[in-house]
């Protein structure tokens, strides 16, 4: 929408555009995400057996709504290099990456050699993928839902600023 320039019509509203958006597909996401907590409960305990930690498993619901918020967030940070960049299908590409290697998506983080593991435990990605699977897995641990809330307020910003900027240069080149 913005290398379309169909982003122009949403500058016009008296609201912020970042937080529009971000609420938007946060609201889409919640219904996929209740389905998605449902049959994912109902599968691993027919093939798993039962929940390792009630306590820990609680956790990762509110969890879940962390990740995907600051999953959503984090894209539209990405996605606010549009401003400046025509094509940005190589953003979104890395991106993926990101969330898939840095987050714990297909490795756990515990198999990374340590300098790694280091490096991928100091992004926000692991809040994205690996902090609601390993309170899923049962390990209980309280502090992930404070990094992940430290992780979403700091993408918040950052995405703030990147689409303040990106707006205002929207304006001066005119569309």
């Amino acid at each position: 929408d913005i290398a379309s320039g169909a982003i122009a019509v949403e500058l016009l509203r008296p609201v912020s555009v970042l937080r529009q958006r971000v609420l938007i597909e946060f609201g889409r996401v919640l219904p996929r995400l209740a389905v998605c907590i449902t049959v994912g409960t109902v599968v691993a305990r027919l093939t798993g057996g039962p929940i390792p930690s009630g306590t820990a498993a609680l956790l990762s619901i509110p969890s879940l709504v962390l990740a995907v918020a600051c999953n959503i967030v984090a894209q539209h940070a990405f996605a606010a290099g549009s401003f400046w960049l025509r094509e940005s299908r190589a953003m979104w590409f890395l991106y993926q990456k990101f969330v898939f290697m840095l987050g714990g998506m297909l490795i756990p983080l515990e198999v990374f050699p340590s300098w790694l593991r280091s490096i991928a435990v100091a992004t926000p990605f692991p809040s994205m993928a690996y902090t609601p699977a390993r309170l899923a897995s049962g390990h209980f641990e309280p502090g992930l839902l404070g990094l992940q809330v430290f992780w979403l307020a700091v993408l918040g910003v950052i995405a703030a600023f990147v689409f303040s900027r990106g707006e205002r240069r929207l304006q001066v080149v005119g569309g």
